[in-house]
């Protein structure tokens, strides 16, 4: 029932999340999984009965108390947001709190260390990225096994890049901003949120291209970057639109590249694609491995795909 019951919340979730993205404000900035109209109500129905499914197969009730749900990264960042979204529809479904814990540092290796030592009821999930399931075991001597300790349950969503500058900064767009920061390399700072994660690797790349090297800054993650950028203390950060994009449209920063696709406007206006930087990010939600039977909605194409 743990499994069953996860899995089908998560998917009410991310329904609502998909409704979110296309209507809220900031509509375009996060992108959902590929999945057509016809293939997610299908996966709407499945999930809709599989709480029955579960109370016939398991006699013991999930959840037994609040779920925590760990961000890797401060609050205030994109992930934060989509954590707390998530949360909303789950806590409605289940009947307990889903409490949100912003556990950043490291790039994300304190947070999945943690729910790697978490029992493996239900109760402790975890939505990171790419930094964490991919790099950080790549590079850092991480106390845990990302195949062995977790099994996915979705993947939540996908985004591109966003390449942000201080306002000061006297370039037009990515081409007059790299050659502005070769030029100024002695003084240029860009963040990032962890040492080979996508923000960090966006940053190398952009230094590659420019044929120089500048100032590239750690930090626990994008909001408390954002924030500095601000006030004028860093000049550039590669970061996901969900926590630039506002900023960029409320003229406290500007967007130098992005990669997106915007919905048809209210009025019927098309679709516009954004020239593109090469970066991307995934969003995905995981939990303890070895929860009874996780393997059968974990890992099913058909569910997901």
């Amino acid at each position: 029932m743990i499994l069953l019951s996860v899995a089908s919340v998560i998917l009410l979730g991310i329904a609502h999340f998909r409704t979110v993205v296309r209507r809220g404000p900031d509509s375009g900035s996060l992108h959902m999984t590929k999945l057509s109209r016809r293939g997610f109500m299908r996966f709407a129905a499945v999930a809709a009965g599989l709480p029955t499914i579960a109370s016939a197969a398991w006699a013991q009730t999930y959840p037994s108390r609040p779920i925590t749900l760990v961000v890797p990264y401060p609050a205030g960042g994109a992930i934060d947001v989509l954590a707390r979204i998530l949360a909303q529809s789950m806590t409605a479904a289940l009947g307990q709190a889903v409490v949100i814990e912003n556990v950043g540092g490291a790039g994300g290796t304190i947070a999945v260390g943690r729910v790697a030592r978490a029992a493996p009821d239900g109760h402790s999930l975890i939505l990171a990225t790419g930094d964490q399931f991919v790099a950080n075991p790549a590079i850092y001597p991480v106390q845990y096994d990302v195949e062995r300790d977790f099994e996915p349950i979705a993947l939540i969503a996908s985004s591109p890049v966003l390449i942000v500058s201080r306002n000061g900064v006297p370039a037009k767009n990515l081409k007059e901003l790299i050659a502005w920061m070769r030029s100024n390399n002695a003084k240029v700072s860009q963040a990032h949120n962890g040492i080979g994660g996508t923000m960090h690797l966006c940053g190398l790349d952009m230094q590659n291209r420019a044929r120089a090297q500048w100032q590239i800054v750690p930090y626990r993650g994008a909001a408390p970057a954002l924030q500095d950028m601000i006030a004028g203390q860093i000049d550039v950060i590669c970061t996901l639109p969900g926590s630039g994009l506002g900023l960029v449209r409320g003229g406290k920063l500007k967007k130098r590249s992005a990669r997106f696709r915007r919905p048809r406007s209210r009025n019927g206006g098309p679709s516009l694609r954004r020239r593109t930087s090469k970066a991307s990010e995934f969003i995905s939600c995981s939990a303890k491995r070895r929860l009874p039977q996780w393997h059968k909605i974990g890992k099913s194409r058909d569910l997901f795909h």
